[in-house]
Parts: C-alpha cells; structure tokens; sequence
C-alpha cells in the first residue's frame, strides 16, 4: 500500500488538511509530540509509573532463549509504524504547480537502546526515561500521477533516431 507514498522532504512545504494548514516541519513536530506522549505520558493506560517500569524491565531483561541452552540479550529494541492515509492538499514550494491533491500517511520508528538500561533502577522521585530515537517522515501520494515531461529538443532527438531506421 505505501508503495507509491514518497517522502515529503521540504520541511517548508505546506500541508492543507480540511480547513487546517501545516508546513511539513511543524506537521512533524505534532507527531512527534503525539507519539512521545503515546510513550511516555499516557494518561489512558498505565499509571506512569507503572508503564516506565514495564519499558525497563523488557528493556533490560529479554533474551532470545534458544532450547533453554543459548541466550541472546536485546541490544537494540525497535518500534515501526505507519498510520492509515488522509485526504490532504500538498503545496511544494519548488515544483509550482499549486495544491495537489492526494494523501499523506506519517511512517515513525522508535529505536530504544538496552544496554544502556543495564542494572538500571527507576526512580519514581526522579524519573528517567529510556534513551530513544524517534524518526517520523511524512509521506504523500498524489491522487492523479504526473505525466513525464517531455521537452521539445527530447523528441526532436528521438525523431532523427529514428529516422535513422528508416
């Protein structure tokens, strides 16, 4: 399915979704917001406590047990996901073409680190939260495909080849 997404790269690209408009670097940073909150403070599941100490504890003790003979700490734990589409409008400041129609999905991954929560003890007092990295990219897929452009000089070149085969 987000196959023919490509990623929106110009963080200053805007973004009209409904009656709302986004530049592409400030969509992003709701995301991000959004998911650290998803993360970190959740007030709809687990007290925070309770969540924070979940993380570090699997952060800290999963193995891969093989035939209860090998075991494989986690080193690095890894989170991806990509959202379902929207109907947006997207404005690229360098094609001008004006607003195109289509959709846009956000794709994020959240890499955690273990090792560095080895023997590591929460502290409600004073929480820490785990080390992450968090990537988000938006994607967008035009309703209608471009079709290629093709200059003037372009065809007369491909026509005097191919009169050379006549």
């Amino acid at each position: 399915m987000t196959d023919n997404f490509y990623p929106l790269t110009c963080d200053d690209d805007l973004l009209l979704i409904d009656k709302d408009t986004f530049t592409v670097a400030r969509f992003k940073e709701f995301a991000m917001y959004s998911l650290n909150q998803k993360i970190y403070d959740d007030p709809n599941h687990y007290p925070k406590e309770q969540r924070l100490k979940l993380l570090f504890n699997i952060l800290n003790n999963y193995n891969y047990i093989i035939d209860d003979k090998v075991r494989l700490p986690l080193t690095e734990s890894s989170w991806s996901n990509v959202s379902g589409s929207i109907e947006c409008k997207l404005l690229s400041l360098t094609s001008g073409k004006g607003w195109i129609s289509g959709k846009l999905i956000i794709k994020s991954t959240v890499n955690f680190f273990p090792e560095d929560y080895k023997n590591f003890t929460y502290d409600p007092k004073s929480p820490s939260y785990p080390k992450s990295e968090i990537d988000i990219e938006l994607q967008f897929y035009p309703d209608e495909t471009e079709p290629l452009e093709t200059s003037d000089a372009a065809l007369d070149e491909l026509r005097q080849q191919l009169q050379i085969y006549k």
